[in-house]
């Protein structure tokens, strides 16, 4: 019985130390990965792979939905809060 309680204190404490690098990681990249999404290059990236995945579809809802993805991330006019 002994060595499966051992066992078990062994599998939850490296589970535990995991969790703690993993939210560790998590607080530095976050701010990375938010301002590399908030690039302009990285939105005209997701808009060039929208439009090319509406280009093998036959119907004109995508097409729409592209524009309006489009039309919402690069606006002519900005809106301030």
């Amino acid at each position: 019985m002994s060595n499966l309680w051992r066992d078990w204190k062994r599998k939850h404490s490296v589970l535990r130390l995991c969790a703690v690098v993993d939210l560790e990681m998590i607080l530095l990249l976050r701010p990375i990965l938010f301002a590399f999404i908030k690039s302009d290059a990285v939105k005209r990236l997701l808009i060039d792979c929208l439009k090319k995945a509406s280009e093998s579809t036959e119907n004109t809802v995508d097409d729409k939905v592209v524009e309006f993805v489009e039309a919402n991330l690069f606006p002519a006019t900005r809106v301030e809060k």
